[in-house]
């Protein structure tokens, strides 16, 4: 059994969603952008006394969830094959405003682009510290996989190494 929609209902939704689209300067497009048909599937599941969410919810902890979602994801199609094929960790330098920045991103065969982490430098460089490759890389080593189980010395060693990928051997620091 098939239930048809009432022809006059489906005519104003098509004109409610085209008025939202228009009033907030959104493409014309977003009408078959394949999320926000997503959204209209969901929304036939509820009942008509569903409220949406107010704007806090949405950009607390909805906003979250959807981050935490992502998050996993990417991680997961990062790490697909890395058994196989490895991954690439590497870092990219920012100051957006006034506040200097660290992305720490990933690539591997199944997810070129993968951010790991955003990392604010505020404090290193309020204390006279650089964005150079020593601490570049002891932003990258927490993200590294065991490292709670890590002896002291492998952890060093894992320093080192990924030191060696940003600076001459010459320039190395053994320190802590």
């Amino acid at each position: 059994m098939t239930t048809r929609c009432n022809p006059k209902a489906e005519e104003e939704l098509h004109i409610a969603i085209a008025h939202w689209i228009a009033a907030h300067c959104l493409p014309f497009s977003m009408a078959e952008d394949a999320l926000f048909k997503r959204v209209l599937v969901k929304a036939r599941a509820t009942n008509h006394k569903y409220v949406p969410p107010i704007s806090y919810q949405v950009a607390g902890r909805l906003l979250d969830a959807n981050f935490a979602a992502y998050k996993r994801d990417a991680l997961d199609m990062l790490l697909a094959d890395a058994e196989t094929y490895g991954v690439s960790i590497f870092g990219d330098g920012a100051t957006i405003g006034k506040t200097p920045m660290i992305n720490i991103l990933a690539s591997s065969p199944t997810n070129p682009s993968c951010v790991l982490d955003v990392v604010d430098c505020t404090n290193h460089m309020m204390t006279a510290g650089k964005k150079d490759a020593w601490y570049i890389a002891k932003q990258i080593l927490p993200l590294s996989s065991d490292k709670a189980n890590m002896d002291p010395l492998d952890r060093l060693a894992m320093e080192n190494l990924i030191c060696k990928m940003f600076v001459p051997r010459d320039m190395l620091r053994t320190e802590d």
